[in-house]
């Protein structure tokens, strides 16, 4: 599995992600969803993949400003290669052969889902010396931890009511 991501670079804002194959379905997907979330003609770079061409074609048509950065592996990293540093670095799911790796999809997506939260609205980053979402204004404040689990909270469908259990019936030991 491929985690995208698509990073404001002054902002530091995570404007959407996906996980998914780094195949051309997956890419059209995940700038189908970039494109819905932004309101104004932006200027997009991405790494020199291939899928993307087409799919910034096909989600963005020529209402955006777009660039591929092909780099040697020499020069320096990019914004949202940093972004990556700090997540895996942030998340023991990134890490192989721990018991945080993850072994399920869903939970994985949960806990990215989880982590970018806390990334946009809690954690004050030092060179914008604010949260990202407060930063866009998205957000009036920085947010807590409690402010996260209150979302979660209030998100969460309520457990239905169980059945009487059923005695299990006793095996025959001849």
């Amino acid at each position: 599995m491929w985690t995208w991501t698509a990073l404001d670079a002054d902002s530091k804002l995570i404007i959407s992600f996906l996980v998914g194959g780094r195949d051309s379905s997956c890419a059209v997907q995940f700038l189908n969803d970039l494109r819905r979330r932004l309101a104004n003609r932006v200027q997009l770079t991405t790494d020199g993949h291939k899928t993307y061409r087409q799919a910034v074609k096909d989600a963005f048509g020529d209402d955006v400003d777009y660039a591929q950065q092909i780099k040697p592996m020499a020069i320096g990293t990019s914004h949202v290669e940093r972004q990556n540093l700090t997540m895996r670095m942030s998340m023991r799911r990134f890490t192989r052969l721990t018991n945080g790796f993850s072994k399920r999809l869903d939970n994985h997506i949960a806990m990215l889902a989880l982590y970018f939260v806390h990334y946009n609205f809690c954690r004050v980053h030092r060179s914008i010396q604010t949260t990202p979402a407060v930063k866009v204004g998205i957000a009036d404040s920085v947010k807590h931890l409690e402010w996260i689990v209150t979302l979660i909270d209030e998100n969460t469908p309520k457990p239905r009511k169980r059945g009487p259990y059923k005695k299990a019936a006793k095996e025959n030991s001849n």
